[in-house]
């Protein structure tokens, strides 16, 4: 077998099994030519074995967090529930109103841009005092 010479093997793109061999580095085939489509891909001997894929491990799902039971703070009653904007700044304790998430009370502030709430539904990180 020679470079140029016709052979058969199944194209990927049309399904047409006469190709041109284009490429034998070695002495071994390894690219051919469809003779109907023009496309160009690695030979695939027909004889050879396929090889058994290795069974993987079943996917173990990850469990949520647990949802604390409360806030890890406790709400100051003395202050108004406040609505919650990202440009306002929160302090722990504060309670607010979330448009999506409902009541929260603010039990970390993380930085100059982001607290912790506590929601019934869970924890969640949100954005204070950034600038409009």
């Amino acid at each position: 077998m020679e470079v140029g010479a016709d052979i058969d093997n199944q194209c990927t793109k049309c399904g047409v099994t006469t190709h041109v061999v284009v490429a034998m580095p070695e002495g071994k085939l390894a690219k051919v030519e469809c003779k109907q489509c023009g496309s160009v891909h690695r030979f695939r001997d027909p004889n050879k074995k396929k090889k058994t894929p290795v069974k993987k491990k079943a996917a173990t799902r990850k469990r949520a967090p647990a949802v604390p039971p409360g806030p890890l703070v406790e709400p100051n009653m003395n202050w108004p529930v406040k609505p919650y904007e990202v440009s306002d700044t929160y302090q722990p304790g504060e309670r607010i109103e979330h448009k999506v998430f409902g009541a929260g009370v603010i039990e970390q502030v993380m930085g100059p841009l982001k607290v912790r709430v506590f929601f019934e539904d869970g924890q969640k990180i949100l954005i204070q005092g950034k600038v409009l």
